[in-house]
């Protein structure tokens, strides 16, 4: 049996020669350039282990591929470290999405000031529990969803939405961190 096998992104040459750890999939089953083909089976039967190898490597390029578009859409350059703690979390969602009221704000001129605000800020607070519980369900699927984990979470949640609450009552003039 014969398949054609295509690379999501030339990034999973770049995860192959980074990996410290043992490989699963043998370097003849391993794809080298996003049009090879590869015959399983030709040498022998695959096992589980190399069949899984090569579904992780495939999502591992992937999930890069989405790293590195996220990185790029937040204008973060390569080296860039960005502040994980739950504050800094928490701030950069908040500036991210303030950020957008003033397109908003232009598809919404019949609102009057405050009433545009609580609306957006509605509008992004769902959007916002939205990603929490898609995160949630990822961070589940992954067994990482500690009780810590679950806190932090929780408390990230709570200041954007502290932030949004601040917005409404006061604009946009405090709560956006320099950018």
């Amino acid at each position: 049996m014969e398949n054609t096998i295509t690379s999501i992104s030339s990034q999973n040459v770049w995860y192959q020669k980074q990996t410290t750890t043992q490989r699963l999939i043998p370097q003849d089953l391993a794809v080298q350039n996003p049009r090879d083909k590869v015959q399983f089976g030709a040498n022998g039967a695959v096992s589980q282990d190399q069949s899984m190898g090569v579904v992780l490597d495939r999502a591992m390029a992937q999930l890069r591929a989405v790293v590195d578009d996220a990185r790029a859409q937040l204008g973060l350059a390569e080296g860039d470290v960005p502040d994980l703690s739950p504050e800094g979390t928490a701030t950069a969602i908040a500036d991210f999405a303030l950020n957008a009221f003033d397109a908003w704000r232009k598809n919404h001129t019949g609102l009057g000031e405050e009433d545009a605000r609580k609306q957006f800020a509605a509008f992004i607070g769902a959007a916002v529990d939205q990603g929490v519980d898609e995160a949630r369900g990822i961070l589940t699927a992954l067994n990482a969803l500690t009780p810590g984990v679950g806190k932090m979470v929780d408390s990230i949640q709570s200041m954007v939405h502290g932030r949004l609450d601040d917005f409404v009552k006061n604009g946009l003039s405090r709560e956006t961190s320099a950018a």
